[in-house]
């Protein structure tokens, strides 16, 4: 449904950023509303901040390729909220489970932001 956003297979991919397995981080999770809208208002609203339009990346193209790693970056970045949250009550507040989840936002975040800021300068 968001492959076209996030990229063919982006549950896995998402899962391997952030080193959590599906049962911690099922599609279901990584599909909710919040999450998949949030990831794109931030990918459009740095877009925007750039003077740039997603509709102008050509599918299959390099800068498409990095526009969808920076949005999996933000994704990630704001599912880590949620992994703070699952973590911290059981069946999750495991030592497998537990994690510095606002380190591992800032660093999505960061990646993410600096993906976009590597589009601005291809042009």
């Amino acid at each position: 449904m968001h492959e076209t956003f996030f990229g063919e297979r982006y549950h896995d991919k998402v899962r391997q950023m952030l080193k959590a397995d599906n049962v911690l981080l099922p599609n279901c999770v990584i599909d909710a509303d919040t999450n998949i809208g949030g990831a794109k208002i931030i990918v459009q609203r740095q877009l925007e901040y750039y003077e740039k339009a997603f509709e102008n990346f050509k599918e299959g193209s390099m800068a498409f390729k990095k526009l969808q790693s920076a949005a999996l970056y933000f994704l990630s970045g704001i599912l880590c909220l949620a992994m703070q949250s699952r973590t911290s009550t059981p069946p999750f507040s495991i030592p497998k489970y537990k994690k510095n989840w606002d380190a591992k936002r800032n660093e999505c975040i960061t990646r993410g932001n600096l993906l976009v800021r590597e589009l601005v300068k291809m042009g």
